[in-house]
């Protein structure tokens, strides 16, 4: 098999990650996760047994890229969006290092003798 037919149906695995994320459940997270290994195990298949790779391979390899980096991106803002949500119904500000500071994660109580 060329990289391009690897490139096309790693892409297109990963496509349909994109698709299930924007569902809102937890089990389109838990699928996403389980689909992830066999795209990884494609890739893997023609680095055991690599060819050379010619004009086809490149252009496949470049759009394989630009899907994995628009599914990152997906992947940041979904995390950035439950960070958010976390800070707006737990937080109390920001640490120094710009990152929520929620509230719970240390106790409040005082003690006055």
């Amino acid at each position: 098999m060329k990289l391009e037919e690897h490139c096309l149906e790693a892409e297109t695995r990963l496509r349909g990650m994109e698709a299930r994320l924007h569902e809102f459940r937890p089990e389109a997270m838990d699928e996403c996760l389980q689909e992830l290994p066999r795209v990884l195990a494609n890739l893997k298949q023609w680095l055991a047994t690599p060819q050379p790779v010619d004009a086809e391979d490149r252009k496949a390899l470049k759009s394989l890229s630009e899907t994995v980096r628009r599914l990152r991106l997906q992947a940041d803002y979904g995390t950035n969006l439950c960070l958010g949500w976390i800070q707006l119904r737990l937080g109390v500000g920001y640490t120094n290092q710009g990152q929520p500071w929620v509230l719970g994660t240390e106790s409040s109580a005082t003690f006055e003798g």
